[in-house]
C-alpha cells in the first residue's frame, strides 16, 4: 500500500471531484456559494459582539438616545440574522451534500451496470453497497469538514483577531492569537 501524502490526498480528492462533477454539473458553483454563505455566517457571528460593545460603550458617555436605540436595533437584527443563518446552514449544506451523494451513487452504479454480466455476477452485493456508502459519505464529509467547518472557523478567528486588534490592543490580539495557535 502506498504512503499517503498531501499530494496523494489532493489527487484522490480531485478524482472524486471530477467524477462527482460528471453527474452534478453545478458542483463547483454550489460549493463556492455554500462556502461563501458559511463565511458570511462567520462574519455576522463576529460582528455581533462588536456591535454589543458599541452599545455598551455608548451607554457610558453622553450620547443621544436615538444613537443607542439604533445601535441596539442593529445589534438585535444582527443577532437574529446570525441565529437564523446558523439554523439554515444545515439546510444549505445538506442540499449540496445530498446532490453529491446522488451523483457519486449514479456514477458507481452506472459503472457496474455497463460491466459484462460475468463481472457483475462476480461482485459481492454487500461489498458493493458498503463501498457505495463509503464513497458517498467520504466526499461529503471532506467538503463539510474543510469548506464549511475549518475554513469558516479560521476566517472567523482572523476576523475576530482584527476586531480585537482595532478595538482593544495589539498585545491582547497577540495573546489571543497565541492561544489559538496552541490549539492547532
Amino acid at each position: 500500500m502506498s504512503k499517503l501524502t498531501v499530494f496523494n490526498l489532493i489527487s484522490i480528492y480531485r478524482t472524486g471531484y471530477g467524477r462527482t462533477r460528471l453527474r452534478y454539473g453545478r458542483l463547483g458553483l454550489h460549493l463556492t456559494l455554500c462556502t461563501l454563505f458559511m463565511l458570511l455566517i462567520g462574519c455576522v457571528g463576529s460582528l455581533t459582539p462588536l456591535l454589543l460593545s458599541h452599545v455598551v460603550d455608548s451607554l457610558g458617555g453622553y450620547v443621544r438616545g436615538q444613537y443607542i436605540l439604533v445601535l441596539a436595533l442593529v445589534y438585535g437584527i444582527c443577532w437574529a440574522v446570525g441565529n437564523v443563518a446558523e439554523w439554515t446552514k444545515g439546510v444549505v449544506s445538506a442540499y449540496v451534500l445530498v446532490k453529491c451523494e446522488v451523483a457519486i451513487a449514479l456514477e458507481i452504479i452506472s459503472g457496474i451496470v455497463y460491466k459484462p454480466h460475468l463481472e457483475q455476477s462476480g461482485l459481492d452485493a454487500g461489498v458493493v453497497v458498503t463501498d457505495l456508502n463509503r464513497a458517498m459519505r467520504s466526499f461529503g464529509v471532506i467538503n463539510d469538514s474543510l469548506l464549511w467547518v475549518l475554513l469558516p472557523t479560521v476566517f472567523q478567528l482572523i476576523f475576530s483577531f482584527f476586531i480585537i486588534l482595532n478595538k482593544i490592543s495589539m498585545s491582547m490580539a497577540i495573546c489571543l492569537f497565541s492561544l489559538w495557535h496552541s490549539c492547532f
